[in-house]
């Protein structure tokens, strides 16, 4: 049988309004015969005959009964399936999502604690079928299988309402002393580029189980990329910062126009690096005494050292940290270029090898691929929709919904200050159970001649059942004596 099987004919798909108004046409008008209105709305006169006869046993009084055709194999109702439903979206937004796998699993522990009805093939495996995961999400229409960004933890609890509502708070504050136009406010951020890139698709055979793309080594060296961006699009030439003890001026001859470059041992930014940046930076950005500069940073211990606030001080550069952990979501460049330009640089990565067969890419090769990937990733279209993206400019501290704010619920705690159980910092009381490191409940499920499944995914039937709203039609479900042991 085809998975998703198309009718061949229009039988059983006549709406139940039809023959609820032709049934009524035939029971209150005097002389209106069966065939004709059956005749009048399109309908068969035998199956019109039998939803009257129905009707007319459970009651005119009473709803009309069911048309067309039922699924033979319904295990769950559809509130039941949207309840369900609704704890996938959830369990994605606090970044705990659920696998496939995961997902069938907790069905049939549901189906197991609530003692429905399911097929045998459920119980061997415990786990419901591939099929009825896909026909599932086919019917549910707003779930589908993504691959989820990695998330640290710290991100997930540092990216709360709280600490959101402080940046915004001092970011108006800046703009209203300063009077900060666009073009004056400033994102910048590093990102590091390697000698092995990472292979974008290629065409090969269809079946092909092995397809290898050619890079310079196991390892590569990576350098690390400065640049920063106002909100108007405009971009400030980049900083390269290699990983050697002393600069040359040949490092960077094929680099982006304008850029500079400085060497360290490790290639990465340092206190140092950031204030030879800091010295590069008002080049092309320009602040005086009644024009400062607002540079939105992230909070790296590079950025805050004593020689550079003084810098930006004695250069009418004004700073402004993000909270920590919250760049993924705060951060323009973060949010709209660096991610298309790593795309790029790889890409153009792999045309140099393909143009150079044989030969090794070396840290001296990067700046002429960072300057071909710079344009097609820094315009001015993705500059102006980070700050637009974040919230800063426009200035729009609401732009974050109760959704974005989700993943710091699941470590939030009460404020012992207030006493009043709200966690710290959000104003909203949440209800969650106690976890274990793994932040799942423990839960057993027994059921029937003794037989305990114990589960370990994130997402408990238990858990499931209790931590959600359940819709009024759902509160009347009843559980089985004896099924429940948690």
């Amino acid at each position: 049988m085809p998975r998703s099987y198309k009718k061949k004919t229009d039988r059983g798909t006549v709406p139940r309004a039809s023959y609820k108004a032709a049934a009524r046409d035939v029971l209150s008008e005097p002389g209106q015969s069966l065939r004709d209105a059956a005749g009048n709305y399109g309908l068969c006169h035998v199956s019109l005959m039998r939803f009257i006869r129905k009707w007319r046993t459970t009651g005119l009084d009473n709803p009309a009964p069911h048309v067309g055709y039922r699924s033979p194999n319904v295990v769950f109702t559809h509130d039941q399936e949207r309840i369900l439903s609704d704890y996938f979206v959830q369990s994605a937004n606090i970044n705990y999502g659920l696998s496939a796998k995961d997902g069938r699993k907790l069905a049939f522990q549901c189906g197991v604690k609530f003692g429905i009805s399911m097929p045998p093939t459920w119980a061997e495996k415990e786990k419901a079928s591939q099929d009825w995961m896909r026909n599932f999400m086919k019917r549910m229409g707003n779930l589908s299988l993504r691959r989820p960004e990695a998330t640290s933890l710290a991100r997930g609890m540092g990216f709360n309402r709280a600490n959101v509502g402080r940046f915004f708070d001092n970011l108006a504050k800046l703009i209203d002393k300063h009077k900060f136009g666009a073009e004056n406010i400033y994102n910048m951020d590093e990102t590091g580029v390697t000698t092995v890139q990472k292979p974008t698709r290629v065409i090969a055979p269809k079946r092909a189980k092995n397809v290898s793309s050619v890079v310079s080594a196991e390892r590569g060296t990576l350098i690390t990329l400065a640049c920063a961006v106002n909100a108007i699009g405009n971009y400030v030439p980049p900083m390269l910062i290699f990983p050697r003890k002393n600069f040359r001026d040949h490092f960077i001859t094929n680099g982006p126009t304008g850029c500079i470059g400085v060497a360290n041992g490790s290639g990465w930014m340092k206190e140092p690096e950031f204030v030879s940046y800091l010295n590069h930076f008002p080049n092309f950005t320009h602040p005086s005494e009644n024009k400062k500069v607002l540079l939105i940073l992230d909070n790296h211990s590079s950025h805050i050292s004593v020689p550079a606030i003084d810098f930006c001080t004695d250069n009418n550069i004004v700073t402004l940290t993000l909270p920590p952990h919250a760049s993924h979501k705060l951060q323009p460049l973060d949010r709209t270029v660096l991610g298309p330009f790593k795309t790029y640089f790889n890409s153009k990565a792999q045309n140099w090898m393909r143009e150079h067969p044989g030969q090794v890419m070396s840290i001296y090769d990067l700046p002429g691929i960072v300057k071909e990937a710079m344009p097609l990733a820094m315009t001015a279209h993705n500059g102006i929709k980070g700050f637009s993206t974040t919230g800063i400019v426009p200035l729009n501290p609401d732009v974050f919904t109760d959704i974005d704010f989700l993943p710091s619920m699941v470590t939030d705690q009460p404020d012992p200050a207030s006493g009043a159980g709200s966690p710290s910092g959000s104003g909203s009381t949440t209800a969650g159970p106690s976890t274990a490191a793994d932040g799942a409940p423990s839960v057993t499920i027994t059921v029937g001649e003794k037989k305990t499944y114990s589960k370990s995914t994130a997402c408990q039937a238990g858990y499931f059942w209790s931590r959600l709203s359940k819709p009024a039609a759902l509160r009347k479900l009843r559980e089985p004596n004896g099924t429940r042991s948690c």
